[in-house]
């Protein structure tokens, strides 16, 4: 399930399976989210994504991404 309007390309390295892939992979996150939300973990969407920011935050600080795409703990 591409959803690209037709002719158009995926970002440069990434086909139509892998752009997919990461649609599905979003609408999973954003799916896990609203039930955090309506749980009450989270006072509303915009408090969930603050924390994941702050999360995504937290990793990039400790971890490095090399060229070749493999992740390293910072020394």
């Amino acid at each position: 399930m591409v959803v690209m309007r037709e002719g158009a390309m995926p970002p440069s390295g990434f086909d139509g399976e892998t752009t997919d892939g990461l649609l599905r992979f979003l609408r999973g996150c954003y799916r896990q989210m609203k039930a955090e939300v309506a749980s009450g973990k989270h006072a509303n969407v915009q408090a969930a994504i603050e924390h994941e920011i702050e999360v995504i935050g937290r990793a990039l600080e400790k971890l490095h991404i090399e060229p070749d795409g493999t992740i390293n703990e910072k020394t």
